[in-house]
This record gives structure tokens, C-alpha cells and sequence, in this order.
């Protein structure tokens, strides 16, 4: 934006200039002492007084931190972190290493922690907030030098590592409460902006519900014919709250025209044209309905029992298809199904294995012979159960299984289970 690129002109020139005295105060310090190593400094002459003002500007002090809160609240909310971490730190560092025990610092260390909480106070931008709490933070250090002590300056050094963490993890939270909500004002923040992002996630919601139970429903029908071999099969949404005389989900036209049936929360639209499932205190209920082959559509509830379990059957595989599972435990499903609906459900099972692995429990032959692995109890001897594991092969099937009515062939001959 037009005001981010002025503040980061700002920045630059003001960093620049901290670096052209850091530069002239080195040049005069190599003049007058001949040497370039960056050692403790004393106050005196004007290249001291010139690298300690290039890194006063680096450290915000009093009248010339201006561009830390000038720049940090404008800059990208990955950019804010950076800058947090690196800038201010470097010149804690610099002010350890040069002028360690100089008295000054602790009174401008000291009014460094005073002044930044009134601007904090007043101040609306919550990141420019966090950028005065750094300024106030940096005071603490400054003094810690000043004191000179090896305990102050240990204490200041772990407070600079510890500030770059935690400001760091305050800097992203305000990036993520300008990304959610679209601004950091502390005054758009308040009751209203939370119920109106909580309207924006219930929507959201509400679309994804809406998605998923189209999805569902039009891989529920495939499921269904696929195992029944024709018919149909849907899901409806219900409302808590149907218009008298008329069917949960079949609501007549004097329903959807009448205004009083609209107000009473029927299935038609209301006076304002809004649907009841665009109300935030709509609750609806989701019902199967099938219909098999040669029968009318009607509920699960007046389904055979093998019919239920097909149905059932169906609604699942239309749940897996949709947001597959690593993982589906299927405990005696095709106990009410006859051969040729096992042959169907059989071949079912071998499309969802591609993504989800199934532990079935049965004691259907046709099932087994889906599977590759067979895990199960015999009894050689009359009250010795012994556990057999089978990898199966299709040449293996028929010799492990035996024939109908027959002894299986692993009960004949146990292997040992592999290791």
C-alpha cells in the first residue's frame, strides 16, 4: 500500500543514517587509536559519542524510536516478525559488547520503560501496540548494560533471547487476527466483530454440510443400485418444525405460499424471502429413504432386516467413497444376506481396500474368499482352541476353505502361524 511504501522509505533513510555515523565514529576511533577492534568504549571523544548515538537509533532510545513504530505495524506480518527478531537485538548485542557499565544507559533504559505505555494506552493499531511493548521491553535490556554488572548483563542478554521468541509468537497472532478479520483496530474487535465472524464460520459450515451431504447422497443412490441391483435410495434433510398437516418433508403449496406457514417455519420460503435453513436456529435431521426393486419408495424403518443391512451397507461405502478412512471394522455385516447379495457387498469391499484397510468379521464363506488374510480359531483337539493366520492366494482359497459342508483343510492340517 501507498502508506506501507512511505513507511519503509522512512525505515530505509533512517537506517541508513544510523549506519553512516557507525561508520564515521569508526573511522574516527581507527584515526585516533589505530586500531579497528571492537572492544569496550568510554564515553569521551566524538567517535564514542557517535557509534553510541548510530546504536541508540538501532535500540529505539527516547526521541529516536520513531521508526520502530513507524515501520514495524505497516511492514507484512511475516516481514513484523523479522524485523521484531533481528534489528533492535543486533543493537542490545552492540551496546553489551561497547559500552558495558556506562551509567547513562541506565536512565535512558529507565525512561525507555516508561514512556512507550502511554502511547500503548491511547494507541488503537494493536500491532503498533506490540511494537511500543517492544520499545518498553528494550529499556529493561538497555539498563541491564548500563548496570555493567555480570549478572545484569547476563539478565539482559537471556531477556533480548527469550523477547525474540515470545514478541515473535504476538507479531504472528496479530497476523492472524488481521487474516481472519481483516484489520487490528482494537476498536472493530469488540462483541460485534465476533459475532459477525462467528456468522462467517457458521456459514462456512453450513456450506461444507451442504457439499458433503450432496456428495454423500448422490454416491448413496450408486451404492444402493449397485447392491440391489436397481432401485433408488436418497437422504433428506428434516425440519424440526413442519407446518401442520403436512409431511416432514413434503410440504404442500399452501405451505410454501401461505405467509402465516412461512412465519411458523415451514419448509417454504419466509415473508422476507429467507430459506429456514438460512436460519442460524435451524437444526435439521438427516432420514434415509430406499426403494428396492418392485417396491415404492418408503423409510428404513419398513425395510426388511436384509434390506436395512444392504441399505446400510450402501450409506457407508457412500461415506468411504466420498472422505476415505485409513481404517473400517466391519463386524458380521452380511449376516442377514443371502449369496447373491454377499456376491455384490463382496465386490464392494474389494474397491473400498484400494483405500482403507477393512477388518471384517464374518462366518460367511464368500466373504472369506474376498479377503487375503485370514485370521481365525480352531479346535484340534476337543477343548484346545488353537489361532491360524492364512495369507490367501487365489490357487490357496478353495484348499483352505474346503468345501461347503466339509472340514476346512487348515483344520485338517494346521500350519504354524508365520512369524
Amino acid at each position: 500500500s501507498e502508506a506501507a511504501y512511505r513507511a519503509g522509505m522512512r525505515y530505509l533513510i533512517i537506517q541508513i543514517g544510523s549506519g553512516v555515523l557507525l561508520l564515521s565514529g569508526a573511522l574516527l576511533m581507527t584515526h585516533q587509536t589505530g586500531s579497528i577492534a571492537f572492544e569496550k568504549m568510554t564515553l569521551g571523544g566524538a567517535a564514542t559519542w557517535l557509534i553510541l548515538l548510530a546504536f541508540g537509533i538501532k535500540c529505539a532510545f527516547p526521541f529516536l524510536h520513531n521508526w520502530l513504530q513507524d515501520a514495524y505495524p505497516e511492514a507484512t506480518v511475516t516481514g513484523t516478525v523479522f524485523l521484531s527478531a533481528f534489528t533492535t537485538k543486533c543493537a542490545v548485542y552492540a551496546l553489551a559488547r561497547g559500552f558495558p557499565g556506562t551509567e547513562l544507559l541506565i536512565y535512558v533504559g529507565a525512561a525507555m520503560t516508561a514512556f512507550p505505555i502511554f502511547y500503548a494506552v491511547i494507541e488503537n493499531d494493536l500491532r503498533r501496540v506490540l511494537a511500543y511493548s517492544l520499545n518498553n521491553q528494550l529499556g529493561f535490556m538497555v539498563c541491564g548494560v548500563g548496570i555493567g554488572s555480570t549478572l545484569a548483563l547476563n539478565g539482559a542478554a537471556a531477556h533480548a533471547f527469550a523477547h525474540i521468541l515470545y514478541k515473535a509468537l504476538l507479531f504472528m497472532s496479530m497476523g492472524a487476527v488481521l487474516y481472519r478479520v481483516g484489520t487490528v483496530k482494537g476498536s472493530e474487535q469488540g462483541i460485534e466483530d465476533g459475532l459477525k465472524a462467528l456468522e462467517r464460520h457458521d456459514r462456512d459450515a453450513r456450506r461444507r454440510f451442504h457439499e458433503a451431504f450432496a456428495a454423500v447422497d448422490a454416491g448413496f443412490d450408486v451404492a444402493f443400485r449397485q447392491l440391489f441391483g436397481g432401485g433408488r435410495a436418497e437422504l433428506r434433510l428434516t425440519t424440526p418444525d413442519p407446518p401442520k398437516g403436512a409431511a416432514p418433508d413434503e410440504p404442500t403449496e399452501e405451505a410454501a405460499e401461505t405467509p402465516d406457514s412461512a412465519a411458523a417455519g415451514g419448509n417454504g420460503a419466509d415473508a422476507a424471502g429467507e430459506s429456514p435453513e438460512d436460519r442460524p436456529d435451524f437444526r435439521p435431521g438427516v432420514e434415509m429413504r430406499a426403494q428396492p426393486p418392485g417396491k415404492k419408495l418408503q423409510s428404513l424403518r419398513l425395510l426388511s432386516g436384509g434390506e436395512k443391512a444392504m441399505t446400510a451397507i450402501a450409506f457407508l461405502i457412500a461415506l468411504f467413497r466420498y472422505r476415505p478412512a485409513p481404517f473400517c471394522l466391519l463386524d458380521e455385516v452380511d449376516a442377514p444376506l443371502d449369496d447373491a447379495n454377499i456376491a455384490r457387498f463382496s465386490g464392494l469391499l474389494a474397491e473400498l481396500k484400494r483405500d482403507t484397510q477393512l477388518v471384517v468379521i464374518t462366518h460367511n464363506r464368500q466373504t472369506m474368499e474376498s479377503c487375503e488374510h485370514l485370521y481365525g480359531v480352531t479346535m484340534e483337539e476337543p477343548g484346545v482352541s488353537r489361532l491360524v493366520s492364512v495369507e490367501i492366494g487365489d490357487e490357496q482359497i478353495e484348499g483352505w476353505l474346503g468345501e461347503p459342508g466339509g472340514e476346512p483343510a487348515a483344520a485338517r492340517a494346521p500350519s504354524p502361524p508365520p512369524a
